[in-house]
């Protein structure tokens, strides 16, 4: 059996993440921006952050992801930008397997996260590693 892996972070490109297209429209109302607003502006900074862009936008409405391979997905229990429900449609759609991280959020990032992280990946079988930078690491095992 093979698994992907796939770490998301910041920085990655409209074609690792073509999943999006419900968390971007979330978080055009988080933001009160209309549609009509994010094509007339093209980009439009949202007060927690994060860019809202009309052409991912378009990208990501007209290329839906269907992939088929086993794939497994790690998930901070108090992501607040990606619902449980949305992240449990996905899966079953995908036909991955879902862990959720009590406590943890969108961004893994405190010593406590990274742990369970290397744990997570540890417990994986041999997978790839695809970066922000569209390489791809195959069959590599974690040396940490």
């Amino acid at each position: 059996m093979k698994t992907v892996l796939y770490i998301h972070g910041k920085g990655g490109n409209a074609t690792e993440s073509a999943h999006y297209e419900k968390l971007i429209c979330d978080m055009m109302k988080w933001s009160n921006v209309t549609e009509a607003e994010l094509e007339q502006r093209k980009i439009i900074l949202t007060e927690f952050g994060e860019e809202l862009s009309w052409e991912y936008l378009c990208y990501v409405s007209k290329h839906s992801l269907n992939w088929q391979i086993p794939t497994s997905i790690l998930y901070g229990e108090k992501d607040n930008l990606t619902s449980l429900e949305t992240i449990k449609d996905f899966a079953e759609k995908q036909g991955a397997s879902l862990t959720v991280m009590k406590g943890g959020e969108h961004w893994f990032h405190t010593e406590e996260e990274m742990k369970f992280l290397d744990e997570w990946i540890r417990g994986q079988s041999v997978f790839t590693i695809h970066d922000n930078k569209d390489r791809c690491f195959q069959n590599v095992r974690p040396s940490f």
